[in-house]
């Protein structure tokens, strides 16, 4: 074990997410509440997501990835245009 590492101390924990609409499909919910139990814990957690961004504790660090923001409320559903398509992987 390198040293310096308590193998009993906080974890930085980096939590994935592709969206976090909190009211659709229960992930936004999920992410808040297990973010926050971790936090409680005593761990360092942050948060990187997509459009739309979950709604998290205060203390929990959010990062803003960016995306086509397919999951948008004014306009449900929608499939973005061509031009919107900036990488590669936003065709997958």
């Amino acid at each position: 074990m390198p040293q310096g590492l308590d193998p009993n101390g906080p974890l930085r924990i980096a939590y994935l997410t592709y969206r976090g609409k909190p009211h659709v499909g229960g992930q936004g919910v999920y992410t808040r509440h297990l973010t926050k139990a971790l936090l409680d814990l005593g761990h360092e957690v942050e948060v990187f997501g997509g459009q739309p961004y979950p709604v998290l504790d205060e203390r929990i660090t959010l990062t803003k990835l960016p995306s086509l923001d397919l999951f948008n409320d004014h306009y449900p559903g929608r499939f973005p245009a061509f031009w919107e398509f900036k990488t590669r992987e936003d065709f997958l």
